[in-house]
Parts: C-alpha cells; sequence; structure tokens
C-alpha cells in the first residue's frame, strides 16, 4: 500500500494557494495507473516520490526530470511538505519533510513495527533501485541502456576494489604466519645482502679517499690562486690611489681658472650668439645694395649652416666656423675696397671732413664758385657753409646706406671675430680642466673620479678575500689527512678540462653519490637486519591455517585486481564511446581490429538483448532479439537484422523500458513512469506485465504508470488492458 500526504504551498504574486492530495491519490494499491487531464497533480506526485527516495541523487535520472524534482525544493514560489509510505510485506519505507521552509528529508524504514533504521543515499542505493523516467524519444534513448550498464560496471568495480582489500589483508596475514616458501626464500637472501652490502661499502670507502684527494688539491689550488690575485689587485689599488693623489695636486692649479671660465661660458655664449645673429643681418642688408649680393648671401649660408649647438656642447668652434667667417670677412673687405674706389664715395668722404671741420670752427668763410660759364664769389658764416655741405651730402642717400651698411657689417664681423677668440679661450681654459679629470658640469663637480675607477677593484678584492679565506677554511679542515703532492697533481689532471665552476661540482657530484651509495647500505643493513628479525620470527610461527591456498589466493588476487582495472579504464572507455556519440567509424574500425573491444562489446548487445525479454514485432512477425548491436544500430535476431530506423516508435519505447524494468539482483525497485501515452496497447501491456512479474517476485516496492486522460484523476489497479 501506499500513502501520501502532502501540501503545497504555491505564491501566485497576488495570492497563496495551497494544495493537498485529491482523495484517490491519498492511499492507494503499490502498483497502479494514475490517469487524469493536465495540471490535475499526476506528474507532480511522481516528482514529489522521486525527491522523497533520493532521486535528486539518482545518476540513471534524465536531467530534464531532476530539473523537475529540483524545483520542488530550490524554488522561490512554491513551498512543500510531505510524508510518503511504500509498504509491503510488513516494511515501510517512509520519506518524510516536515517543513515547508526548510529543505530538510528524513528517510527511514520500519520493519514490523520495530525501531527506525535511517537510511543515508548509500544504504538506500544498495538496497533500493529508483526507476523514474518518460518514454520519449525511445530509439535514441536505447543509450540510455548503456548508462544503467556503466552504473552496475561501477558498483561491481566498487565490490571488487573491497575484495581485492580482502584478499590482500588475508594474504598479508597467511604471509605474516609461518611461511616456508619465505623462510626459504629469507634463507637465500640474507647472505647475498650481506655479500651485496659489503661490496657497497668497498664502493663507498673507494669514492671517499677519491674525493678526499680531490677535496684537498682543488682547496689548495686555488686557496693559493686567490691568495696570488688578491695581492695583485691590492698593488693595483694603492696604484690608482697613488696616481689620484698626484692628479688631487695637480687639479687645484686648475680649479679656480676653470671655475671662473666656467662661470663666464654662458654669458660668452649669448654675445657670441647675438654677435653671429647681427653678423648675418648685416650681410643680408649689404646683398640688397651691393653688386657682390651673390657672395654676400654665400657668406651668410655658411655662416647660418654652422652646427652650432654641437660645436657649443663640445666646447670648441671647429674649422668649418672658421673658414665660414674668414669668407665673411673677405667678402665684407671687397665690398669697403669697392666703395673706397667709387667717386662719388669720394665725395661723401670729402663732404664729411668739411662738415666735421666747420663744426670745429666759428669763423666766416669766403667762397667762390666757379664753372665754364661764370665765377660767383661770397662771404657766408659757419653754420651756413655747414648748411649747404649737409644739402651737398645729402644728394647721394644711395652711397651713405652703402657706406653705413659696410659700417655696420665691420663693426658686427670685428665684433664677432673678438668674441670668437674670448669664447675660445674659455673653452681652451675648461678642455684642460677636462683634461686633468675635473668636470664643472654648470659650476659644480662631478662624482669623484677615484670613487669610480676604484669601485670595481676594490669589489673584486673582496671577492678575492672571501675566496681566498673560504678555500683555506677548507683547506684547514680536510688538511686533517694530507695527501701527497704527487696525488693531487694526478687528480688534477684527470679533471683538467674543469674550470673552477666544475671541479666544485665534481666534488657535489661526489658527495651526491657517497651519500647515494650510503643510503643504499643503510637499505641493505635494514633489509638484512628486517630479513633477520622475520626469519627468526618465522621460525618460532606455526603455519596459518590458509598456508596452503596462499599460491592460489595471490593468482586469484592478481587477477582480480586486472579485472577491476579492466573495469575502471578500459570498459568504461568503451562504453563512454558508445554513450557519447563518438567518431562511429574509428568505433567500428577498433571493433573489427581489436579482438578485446569486441569481444566486448558482442556481450554488451547480447545482454542488452536479454534485458528486454520479450519478442519483437516487425512487419507481422515476431523475432526473439539476439544481439542489439549499437555500434551499428541494428537488432539482430536468428535469421534476420533490424535496423534500428525501421523500427516503430512503440517497438522502440517497449525495448527501452523493459530494459529499465529488468530486475536487479538483492534490490527492490520504485518505478515511476510518465507519460506512457505513446505507447499502444500491446507495448503498455508488455510494460505492465513485467511491472506486475517484478512485483510479484518481491522485486518491485512499488510501480507507478502515469498516462494523460480527460477526466478528473483516477487510480487504477495495474492490469492489462
Amino acid at each position: 500500500m501506499i500513502t501520501i500526504d502532502y501540501e503545497l504551498q504555491l505564491n501566485e504574486g497576488d495570492k497563496k494557494r495551497i494544495f493537498t492530495p485529491a482523495d484517490p491519490i491519498k492511499k492507494f494499491d503499490n502498483t497502479v495507473l494514475i490517469s487524469g487531464k493536465n495540471t490535475s497533480g499526476k506528474s507532480f506526485l511522481l516528482n514529489l516520490i522521486a525527491l522523497g527516495f533520493f532521486g535528486l541523487d539518482n545518476p540513471d535520472i534524465h536531467p530534464s526530470l531532476k530539473s523537475r524534482i529540483r524545483k520542488l525544493v530550490d524554488s522561490e514560489n512554491q513551498n512543500v511538505k510531505f510524508k510518503i509510505i511504500l509498504e509491503k510485506n510488513g516494511t515501510k519505507l517512509i520519506a518524510e519533510k516536515p517543513s515547508a521552509e526548510k529543505k530538510d528529508i528524513t528517510r527511514y524504514r520500519i520493519q514490523d513495527g520495530k525501531q527506525k533504521q535511517f537510511l543515508d543515499s548509500r544504504t538506500f542505493n544498495q538496497e533500493y533501485s529508483l526507476i523514474y523516467d518518460i518514454p520519449n524519444d525511445p530509439i535514441n534513448r536505447i543509450k540510455e541502456l548503456l548508462k544503467e550498464i556503466a552504473s552496475t560496471q561501477n558498483r561491481y568495480a566498487t565490490r571488487l576494489s573491497t575484495f581485492n582489500q580482502y584478499l590482500n589483508d588475508q594474504i598479508t596475514e597467511i604471509k605474516n604466519e609461518h611461511n616456508p616458501q619465505r623462510l626459504k626464500q629469507l634463507t637465500s637472501d640474507i647472505p647475498k645482502w650481506e655479500l651485496e652490502k659489503q661490496e657497497l661499502e668497498k664502493i663507498s670507502g673507494a669514492q671517499k679517499k677519491e674525493l678526499q684527494t680531490l677535496k684537498y688539491a682543488v682547496y689548495r689550488k686555488f686557496a693559493t690562486e686567490y691568495e696570488s690575485k688578491f695581492d695583485e689587485i691590492s698593488g693595483e689599488i694603492k696604484d690608482v690611489q697613488k696616481n689620484a693623489d698626484t692628479q688631487k695636486k695637480e687639479k687645484r692649479k686648475y680649479s679656480v681658472q676653470a671655475t671662473q671660465a666656467m662661470l663666464n661660458k654662458k654669458r660668452m655664449e649669448r654675445n657670441f650668439t647675438d654677435a653671429l645673429a647681427r653678423t648675418a643681418s648685416s650681410l643680408v642688408q649689404l646683398s640688397k645694395i651691393s653688386s657682390r649680393k651673390t657672395m654676400l648671401l654665400k657668406a651668410n649660408d655658411e655662416l647660418s649652416d654652422i652646427p652650432l649647438a654641437q660645436y657649443l656642447a663640445n666646447l670648441e668652434l671647429g674649422k668649418a666656423f672658421e673658414t665660414a667667417l674668414s669668407f665673411a670677412d673677405g667678402v665684407i673687405a671687397s665690398c669697403e675696397k669697392d666703395m673706397r674706389g667709387n667717386e662719388e664715395s669720394k665725395q661723401v668722404d670729402l663732404l664729411e671732413k668739411m662738415i666735421a671741420l666747420i663744426s670745429q670752427s666759428n669763423v666766416k668763410f669766403e667762397i667762390t664758385i666757379s664753372d665754364n660759364k661764370k665765377t660767383a664769389g661770397g662771404t657766408v658764416d659757419t653754420l651756413q657753409l655747414k648748411r649747404l655741405l649737409q644739402n651737398e651730402l645729402g644728394k647721394r642717400k644711395a652711397i651713405l646706406l652703402m657706406i653705413e651698411t659696410c659700417k655696420t657689417a665691420r663693426e658686427n664681423i670685428s665684433t664677432l671675430t673678438q668674441n670668437k677668440k674670448e669664447l675660445e679661450n674659455v673653452y681652451a681654459q675648461l678642455r684642460i680642466a677636462k683634461n686633468k679629470g675635473i668636470d664643472f658640469t654648470e659650476g659644480e663637480e662631478t662624482e669623484n673620479v677615484v670613487d669610480e675607477l676604484l669601485k670595481q677593484p676594490i669589489e673584486r678584492l673582496k671577492q678575492y678575500r672571501q675566496k681566498r679565506n673560504d678555500y683555506a677554511r677548507m683547506f684547514f679542515e680536510i688538511n686533517k689527512n694530507p695527501i701527497t703532492a704527487e696525488e693531487c697533481e694526478t687528480i688534477l689532471q684527470i679533471y683538467s678540462h674543469l674550470d673552477e665552476d666544475g671541479l666544485r661540482n665534481k666534488i657535489s657530484d661526489f658527495e651526491a653519490k657517497i651519500t647515494k651509495t650510503q643510503g643504499d647500505i643503510t637499505t641493505k643493513k635494514i633489509r638484512i637486519d628486517d630479513g633477520a628479525l622475520e626469519k627468526e620470527r618465522l621460525e618460532k610461527k606455526q603455519p596459518h591455517k590458509y598456508q596452503k591456498f596462499l599460491g592460489r589466493l595471490e593468482i586469484i588476487y592478481e587477477n582480480s585486481r586486472r579485472l577491476e582495472s579492466k573495469i575502471t579504464k578500459e570498459y568504461e572507455e568503451y562504453l563512454r564511446e558508445i554513450i557519447d556519440d563518438a567518431d562511429r567509424e574509428r568505433i567500428k574500425s577498433e571493433f573489427n581490429s581489436n579482438k578485446e573491444r569486441r569481444e566486448y562489446y558482442e556481450q554488451i548487445f547480447v545482454y542488452l538483448a536479454k534485458k528486454y525479454e520479450d519478442k519483437i514485432r516487425y512487419q507481422d512477425e515476431e523475432y526473439t532479439p539476439k544481439k542489439i548491436d549499437m555500434i551499428n544500430e541494428i537488432i539482430e535476431t536468428e535469421n534476420k537484422k533490424i535496423h534500428f530506423e525501421f523500427l516503430s516508435t512503440g517497438i522502440g519505447q517497449t525495448i527501452y523500458l523493459l530494459g529499465k524494468l529488468s530486475p536487479i539482483r538483492n534490490k527492490k525497485s520504485i518505478v515511476l513512469l510518465d507519460e506512457v501515452n505513446m505507447l499502444d496497447t500491446a507495448s503498455l501491456n508488455k510494460v505492465i506485465v513485467q511491472i506486475n512479474k517484478l512485483y510479484q517476485n518481491d522485486q518491485l516496492l512499488a510501480g507507478l504508470i502515469v498516462e494523460q486522460a480527460y477526466s478528473q484523476i483516477t487510480v487504477e489497479k495495474l492490469e492489462l488492458k
């Protein structure tokens, strides 16, 4: 009998509704057909039973069904509490969720009215099998049967693992008792181990001797070498310091002069740059009024093209600048020469001299002016004469501009030349200071040159001192057992191809070898001691009562371990490839070429046919399946091969469901089948027969089949239609 009580609380936003089971589904037989229209609570009932009996932990339930089950406890819009009782032959299996808000579910069993026995998922699955399914897409879901086989294999693998552990413990126990074979083996092995230990001790002695010699030779060699290097670098440092003292004295002579030069440097560079700009401008102005325009512009270009910034940074103006300056000076001189040879220029010169002379006198002048036609004369004062001469001079503006421009150009180039000399003098002083080791950048001395020079030698000195001391200390420690010079020379010759690091590494290698050899000696000694103790113990003990079965047990244990390995590795992989629908052509190829794989698949296909336990109707004939080939998707009978694609939906569903419903040894099943409407009457009857058969054989605790109808929910005893 099945008893169900629940309270479903739905939050519909504007109101909350509470549902309880309809009368037909409060209490009913263990095997029933439940019919009803949609939303009548049929599927909810199956979901609730699956939730109560560990459906969420069941790997064989389809994910879509698990999603529906999970919503009963994870949904924000509904809460449920329930109590489900499955009762048969005095045994009650109960699932109870007393609180709608909490997720806790209690499962327990009561047998013949005795005390409750609480069940966890592991215990439940050992004794019961929950089968919950919707037989949709049956052809493709025949592969789901393979998942059950995989689960079964895993269960057997787990049991084999437990069995193997038990066997191993028994074998160990037998061997720990009086074991003639082991005693005989120890009697033979212990002397051999003793000889092996003695041989290892000889090897260890030779290794230690060679290591002692190598260390002695290497430590003495490098202690001596680093002593020499230390003395050598010490001398170099003293020489540098001595030279530095001499240079310091010499630098002091130039420091004041260099400092003053550095202070004047920027000012003179600015004056020089300004003079250069004025000279270039004069050359351009002069080119506009002189007949030597081309030469003047060329002189300007040569001065302008000089990389002045580079020259100033290098503390020298360079030959290129000297050449450009000389060329400009020559062009200006040519313009001045042209002026001196010009008649009008001579008149201007005369007029300027007369104006200058008159400007210094207050006397009156008698002036006579004559030409070829007439002569005139008269007396004028100084001011009148000066004005008269200035008027005459003003009539010669062009030549005056030429004279003035030449004069300006001459003055500018003279100033530039002078500034150049002054700047070169400053640069010369700074170069001398720099050569003497005095660097007055912006008037400040740089870091101490001597310290920089000594930085690396002092660092090397520290390294040499450290290495000298290290090698001397190690040599002193090992010198307690002196080695002859001949032995040192011989071993250094053997390893002459190695440098210092190589020799140190070789010493480390020897130490590692000795450590390993010592470890092997210790292991041998422990083995000898343990063997002797075991031999003594075995001699005192009586044989185990299963001693004579030890050999057979070891064979069984080895075979069982191999079987466990095959199930968990090869067989699991074979099944997984079909389940995952891997590369079918490759699987077919390996099926034909790999004998072990082929034999395994053959057994699986025969097993699937046996699980069906019924005949297949095909084209008005009935056939008994011999194999269900999941690789080629063929059902083989005695004389026919039926492809999956030719099967009707009902046949495919029946194959799938009957495969699911095959009995599981030592387990009682709880069967929940939803939406079986696609099954025809014949197919449904086969399912009903199988469920009732399981129930009669006490292999079924509950069997519920749900179908859609157009009436209120009804519950009928599961009988053939």
